[in-house]
């Protein structure tokens, strides 16, 4: 029998204040993570879905209601945390 792939699934959390950001990304054969997933809840309620790719590419969609602080708090969270996924630092 020869394996052909394997499949490696990760998932990451950040919390601010009462809004939580889940990731969820997945990679093969050990390549990097190519597109990440993220779902936004506030008080546990889905307040909105991101996709960012490893080249740039960002889809976010964010319900009404939110203050532009919490928006402003989101984008910046997603940006920073995505980019620190895609590009781990290393300790040597």
């Amino acid at each position: 029998m020869i394996k052909l792939s394997e499949t490696t699934n990760a998932t990451w959390r950040t919390d601010i204040g009462n809004i939580i950001i889940r990731y969820s990304g997945k990679s093969e054969n050990d390549l990097p993570i190519e597109s990440i997933n993220a779902n936004i809840l506030k008080d546990d309620s889905s307040i909105g879905t991101a996709n960012i790719d490893r080249d740039g590419s960002t889809g976010i969609s964010l319900r009404k209601g939110l203050t532009t602080e919490e928006r402003v708090s989101i984008v910046t969270s997603l940006i920073q945390d995505t980019d620190s996924i895609f590009n781990p630092k290393t300790t040597e």
